[in-house]
This record gives C-alpha cells, structure tokens and sequence, in this order.
C-alpha cells in the first residue's frame, strides 16, 4: 500500500489495506506472510537509550512526526501497529521487513520517500533529516554528480545514531549481495533525469 505523505492524504486506507491484505492471507491459509514496511516505521524515535543499537522493539514516536507534519512515517507506523495486531489475535506467522533508503530505477510513475529525499539533496538541499537515519548522505554523491550543487554537511547531522558493524550480517549469510553505493546512486540520478524530476543546475 502507497503511503501518504501529506496530512491531506487519508491514512485509513493505508491501515484497512493491509488488514485486506492479511484478513484474505488467512482466509486462504497462507502459512507466512512476509510484509514490506519501512525503516520509517521505526524511526524517527527521540526517546530511543543513548548508544543503544536500534532493533525491532523501537517505534517511531507518531506525535513527534505529527508536529513536524512528518506524515510518511506516522502511516508506515500505523499500518505496521495494525499488521501486528492483527496477526498476534489472529495466529498469523507475519514477517516484517524494514528496509531503509531504496535507491535505483523508478519503477512506479511517481516519486518515492526515497528518491526524494536523494532528488533534493541534488537540488542543494539543507534538510538534515535529524532521528530519520535514512543513509542517503553518502560522501561520494557529489563525486558521482558533480553537476549538482550538493550541501556538504560538516556537523553532526543524526543526533544518537550509533554504528552497528554487523547490521547486515544476517542478510549476506543468507546470500544476499548488495548493490553498490555508487551504482544505486547512479542508476536513481540516471531514472530521475530521465522522468524529469531532476535537471542539471545552470551556470
């Protein structure tokens, strides 16, 4: 299910659609249902312990994206909250998936949380996305796209964030390779230009 990013996008359906979704998992017995959320349903959270490493028992803390009008998060939080619900009074096995900054080719014909976020740090963006850790800000995006104004950072921009060595240990001893940085970056500059949401800056 698409999620808002406005207030005046719904959120009800965003939460019944994936009630829909699970309601006819277990109507038809599926055995699992592996279910793609986002990294946004578990942060931006304020209140997470100092130089604790983020898991799965953090939630985004709704009222401090309401405030701000952050309102992608406060969707993906509601839905997942309603997929948990359900499955633990249902007995359904659910299987939650959270990932982060999905870069590469657009594949739908509008722009996602992600490549938006990309999109404007390409257009001289200032925007320090503090609690939302979404690893866009890679220091060799403006090597790669030389042509767009980049804001280089030189504080702390992620206030809290700690480094986890192993964060995706578990995925490549399951086998999964991952896409380089640079070619993520590549092919999403590359599908951006191509869509027109993004145009190389004037001298």
């Amino acid at each position: 299910m698409a999620s808002p990013c406005t207030a005046e996008d719904p959120m009800d359906p965003v939460v019944q659609g994936t009630i829909n979704v699970l309601t006819a998992a277990k109507k038809f017995r599926v055995r699992r249902v592996v279910r793609t959320s986002s990294i946004s349903a578990m942060v931006p959270n304020p209140g997470w312990p100092e130089n604790k490493v983020f898991d799965e028992s953090s939630w985004t803390d709704l009222e401090y994206c309401k405030s701000r009008q952050k309102w992608y998060p406060v969707s993906k939080t509601l839905a997942e909250k309603a997929a948990w619900e359900f499955a633990e009074k249902n007995g359904l096995d659910v299987v939650a998936i959270n990932p982060a900054t999905c870069l590469g080719q657009l594949l739908q014909p509008g722009l996602n949380a992600s490549c938006a976020v990309l999109q404007q740090l390409l257009q001289g963006s200032t925007d320090t996305q503090e609690y939302h850790w979404l690893g866009a800000v890679h220091v060799k995006v403006s090597k790669l796209s030389p042509e767009f104004p980049v804001h280089r950072f030189t504080g702390e921009t992620q206030p809290g964030l700690v480094a986890c060595k192993d964060a995706a240990k578990k995925l490549i001893d399951l086998g999964l390779i991952f896409t380089p940085v640079e070619d993520a970056v590549r092919d999403t500059v590359d599908s951006l230009k191509a869509k027109g949401y993004l145009k190389q800056q004037k001298n």
